[in-house]
């Protein structure tokens, strides 16, 4: 759900997430309008919400003006996996698209809310797109004095990223290094850091 102290949102009904193009309802879930809080500021998402979100984002990648060859890959709900392959080859270039990158969140945020085996990559993949986003909103924080709405939801941002690793990642006080932690939330085997190898020794000196 977004943040308490913003304004809430209205569901689409069942009916209103079958259409060939994304409803209104949907867009304004996808992208927020002036009333209601854009994904990235959500720090919360109910299950009806995760729901209405998917079929929202479903709808879009169906539409005729999206590439069918980035949106084919996730077409029936629940199909965590298609989401982060559409999140991976549509991040490449969505920065060529309006709004393209909250497509990315959506579908990484999705994955990652609905807590399944691929929850964590889903997760780790949401804090980086979060994180390029940060990057580009704190370039224009200097005009934050006369518009601080901009700032809380910098900040806003910034605490959802921070949540979404905290939870899926062990802190320092495990006493294990990083990589290893990192592995464990991705489901890889934590490889040994590479030693560099020794140099040979140096060869005998020449009799005198």
């Amino acid at each position: 759900m977004p943040d308490t102290q913003l304004d809430s949102h209205a569901l689409p009904g069942q009916s209103d997430c079958q259409t060939t193009e994304a409803s209104p309802q949907g867009s304004v879930l996808l992208f927020g309008d002036e009333k209601t809080p854009p994904l990235w500021l959500w720090l919360a998402i109910e299950r009806e919400e995760l729901t209405a979100l998917e079929a929202a984002l479903l709808d879009h990648l169906r539409s005729p003006l999206f590439p069918s060859r980035i949106g084919e890959g996730p077409l029936q709900s629940g199909n965590d996996a298609g989401l982060l392959e559409f999140a991976l080859r549509f991040g490449t270039i969505a920065g060529r698209f309006a709004q393209g990158s909250d497509l990315v969140l959506a579908a990484t945020r999705i994955v990652c809310e609905r807590g399944g085996p691929l929850a964590r990559q889903g997760a780790m993949a949401c804090v980086e797109a979060l994180q390029y986003r940060l990057h580009t909103e704190a370039r224009a924080l200097g005009a934050a004095a006369a518009n601080p709405a901009r700032l809380r939801h910098f900040v806003l941002a910034s605490r959802l990223a921070a949540d979404l690793w905290l939870r899926h990642v062990q802190g320092p006080d495990s006493g294990r290094p990083l990589h290893r932690r990192l592995a464990d939330a991705l489901g890889l085997a934590a490889a040994a850091p590479s030693v560099p190898a020794a140099e040979p020794p140096p060869p005998p000196a020449a009799p005198a």
